[in-house]
């Protein structure tokens, strides 16, 4: 079935918001509608990086370590905004070692790149499933 990729991305956008939304009130026990738009707009990236530059060979660990990076960079231009500017107080990570104006820390940075690669399954098997691209296989390293 032949589909927008306008379509394709908003899909994708929701269902990976929707994740990093729940898997935060699993952590935390809430979370903000701001973090489901991070949460969305890190699947769209890291899913673009995944159908753009990568391919099946490309390590999976890899993927994951480009996938933190995009992920703390959001956090840092999220938090900066969220928090710094706005006053919103959604996260504070100044009592973390290493931490950076208190929106970004070594510490996450690590979860980060084991979240990360939920976001990247679910993107392999919503793109498989739905929209009829490749059916996922990866090389871990």
């Amino acid at each position: 079935m032949k589909h927008n990729k306008l379509f394709e991305y908003a899909v994708l956008f929701l269902i990976c918001g929707a994740t990093y939304f729940l898997l935060e009130c699993v952590a935390r026990g809430h979370s903000y509608f701001s973090m489901f738009c991070v949460g969305g707009l890190s699947g769209l990236l890291i899913g673009n990086l995944n159908n753009t530059i990568y391919n099946w060979s490309t390590p999976l660990v890899l993927q994951q370590f480009v996938s933190m990076l995009i992920i703390t960079s959001l956090e840092l231009i999220s938090g900066l905004m969220l928090n710094t500017w706005l006053h919103l107080g959604v996260w504070n990570y100044s009592n973390q070692w290493g931490n950076i104006a208190g929106q970004i820390c070594p510490k996450f940075m690590v979860l980060w790149f084991f979240v990360s690669l939920i976001g990247i399954l679910i993107d392999d098997f919503v793109r498989w499933k739905l929209f009829d691209e490749d059916k996922p296989h990866y090389k871990l390293f």
